[in-house]
């Protein structure tokens, strides 16, 4: 393993822990269930340590917009991408330095308040080595790839020759104008488009999605599935709305689908239904 130089972006015990981790009768941590660890282990992955990826940002600064003017609040999107590809980075820092080919994912990014001026962006996940070749299941970049698929999903997708590259994400911050008192008076009893919000929640919408495709393209993706966007209002002042947009990035690698084995999914299902096969014809209660 290569230890960090001073001044890496992850904290002392943070690399105390990935060393430790790859230490000759060290336990192996991981956020799998039982039943996802033993379709991953028939695929040929094995979990090497528990990783993370956080990152605490601060707002620099109070952004106005005009009372009728729309328009992206850009001090506000630039703060929520820069935690986002922060946590990200460090997730796949975490796992790369365990030599890890892949990460499963435990949760999407997360965001919370921290007072004011301060959130938190935070992601969790399982660090994997392909036993059969390590070194070959890792995205176009280098780096470990990052799967947020369940591992069925995951072994269907492989075995049609993709394999994931990296979860993206694109935020937009976007001012909505006032009315004024007017326009509103006359739309009061009119069925009618109003079409300043339209425009102008359609461009966040836009900016958003178009934001989280250049991230994938970055990672080398050639197809994004999954996505959604989720929008939240008044986080960032009256009359501001966040859309934020996520995709789960692939990309074609018809060489890695004879490095999958066929596995048996029935015994996934019976563990998921915490039903133990005891026989060929046995079942009984785990």
């Amino acid at each position: 393993m290569t230890v960090p130089q001073q001044g890496s972006a992850i904290p002392q015990a943070g690399q105390w822990r990935l060393h430790h981790t790859l230490q000759q009768g060290s336990a192996a941590t991981s956020f799998l269930g039982y039943s996802s660890f033993a379709l991953l282990d028939q695929m040929g992955f094995e979990p090497i340590g528990a990783v993370i990826g956080m990152s605490i940002v601060h707002i620099g600064g109070i952004q106005v917009a005009g009372w009728k003017t729309p328009r992206e609040l850009d001090v506000y999107s630039g703060a929520i991408m820069l935690g986002i590809d922060n946590a990200l980075r460090r997730l796949r820092d975490e796992a790369a330095m365990m030599g890890a080919d892949g990460i499963h994912l435990k949760t999407m990014v997360k965001r919370s308040n921290i007072g004011g001026e301060e959130h938190e962006y935070y992601v969790w996940g399982s660090a994997l080595r392909f036993r059969p070749k390590p070194g070959a299941m890792r995205a176009r970049d280098g780096g470990p790839f990052v799967n947020a698929q369940a591992p069925t999903g995951l072994y269907q997708m492989m075995k049609r020759g993709w394999l994931p590259s990296n979860i993206a994400y694109g935020a937009c911050v976007f001012h909505v104008p006032h009315r004024t008192m007017r326009q509103s008076l006359a739309q009061t009893f009119q069925n009618v488009e109003v079409q300043i919000f339209t425009e102008s929640w359609y461009t966040a919408r836009e900016t958003a999605l178009g934001r989280m495709q250049g991230k994938a393209e970055q990672s080398g993706s050639q197809l994004v599935l999954g996505i959604a966007v989720d929008e939240e209002s008044g986080v960032h002042g009256e009359h501001a709305i966040l859309f934020l947009a996520r995709g789960e990035g692939w990309s074609r690698r018809d060489d890695l689908v004879q490095l999958i084995p066929e596995v048996d999914l029935t015994l996934v299902a019976l563990m998921d239904k915490e039903v133990m096969m005891t026989a060929p014809y046995a079942r009984t209660r785990a």
